[in-house]
């Protein structure tokens, strides 16, 4: 399964909010594990959940765009799918993020755990030791687009 969010929605990079929320509600439907028996349903159902709210959010998407799109920045380190540190990643982060700040901080802890998790699956290293071996510019973008998002998060409470 792709992680590109455009690509697992089945819509466009310039999909209006209507069409992701229609792409959405078709494939929450097709795989929602109540009327799915497959093993990945689940799995699916909740990448599916990721991607709608993220790109259902002009501030998310862009922030989003902004991160895998152009340079594709991170896109090398996240785009493997991997299992053991991945989940491991989601479930820790989803359960911190419960903690600080209830449902919106589960649901970002977790994709943020998520991420750092596959990282560490790919690498074989710790999410520190993957950062600091990118090029000096890079550490600068990631740190920066790390700030934006603490930022408009903080903004939204």
């Amino acid at each position: 399964m792709s992680t590109d969010y455009y690509d697992l929605l089945g819509v466009d990079k310039n999909a209006s909010y209507e069409e992701i929320r229609r792409a959405y509600m078709l494939k929450a439907l097709e795989y929602h594990p109540d009327r799915n028996d497959s093993p990945d349903a689940k799995a699916v159902f909740h990448e599916l959940a990721e991607a709608y709210f993220t790109l259902s959010n002009e501030k998310r998407r862009k922030d989003y765009d902004n991160l895998y799109g152009g340079e594709k920045l991170l896109r090398p380190e996240v785009e493997k799918e991997t299992s053991l540190w991945r989940n491991l990643g989601a479930i820790s982060g989803g359960v911190l993020g419960f903690i600080v700040a209830n449902v919106p901080g589960a649901i970002g802890g977790a994709f943020a755990g998520r991420s750092l998790g596959t990282i560490r699956d790919k690498k074989g290293k710790s999410v520190m030791e993957a950062f600091q071996s990118l090029p000096y510019s890079n550490r600068l973008q990631v740190l920066s687009n790390i700030a934006m998002n603490l930022i408009a998060t903080q903004a939204i409470k």
